[in-house]
């Protein structure tokens, strides 16, 4: 299970980026522990209102709805949509090699997929101007619905899996990557 390709972006040159995140869940965890505590000790059902609250103050401040209703971070990706992009397709990058190498030792048939989609400024609907940004729960517009999904047939048998993983392992010793 692999947590790329999505925040936190892993290049060096994206820390601004992730920066401007943890602030912004620093700040939402403070408040949360502060005021929904004591919300929710009177009304289970408010958390939903509270979920809402916190997306529409976060997008009349920015003009975008973000997954950590992070103000700053939708601000940011507002001015500079394409660099979000980037950070996220390098993750991206980043991961697909090993997913290549477990594909490639693995015997039988092999799902590759994630646990949800992603939104990189998909409108919310095609008659609301809204951009969405991460992956937002019970905001449902196809990208995060429809989970990305490879699926591959590897015709190795056990054996030949097994053999082809120590050759990788060994290989990797030798050179000091494990």
């Amino acid at each position: 299970h692999f947590i790329q390709p999505h925040f936190p972006y892993i290049d060096p040159s994206f820390i601004d980026i992730n920066l401007l995140i943890y602030e912004d869940i620093k700040y939402w965890r403070k408040i949360g522990e502060i005021g929904t505590k004591k919300l929710l000790q009177r009304d289970k059902n408010l958390e939903g209102l509270l979920i809402v609250y916190k997306l529409l103050k976060t997008f009349l401040y920015s003009g975008v709805i973000c997954s950590i209703t992070s103000t700053n971070f939708c601000k940011y990706v507002r001015k500079n949509p394409t660099r979000v992009i980037k950070a996220y397709m390098i993750n991206l990058i980043r991961v697909l090699p090993y997913v290549k190498k477990m594909v490639q030792i693995t015997p039988g048939r092999i799902l590759v997929t994630s646990d949800h989609g992603e939104a990189l400024g998909e409108f919310l609907h095609k008659f609301v101007p809204i951009r969405i940004w991460g992956h937002i729960s019970r905001i449902c517009i196809p990208t995060l619905r429809i989970v990305p999904l490879l699926e591959i047939y590897n015709e190795l048998s056990i054996r030949e899996s097994i053999k082809t993983a120590l050759q990788e392992i060994a290989h990797m010793r030798l050179h000091k990557k494990l």
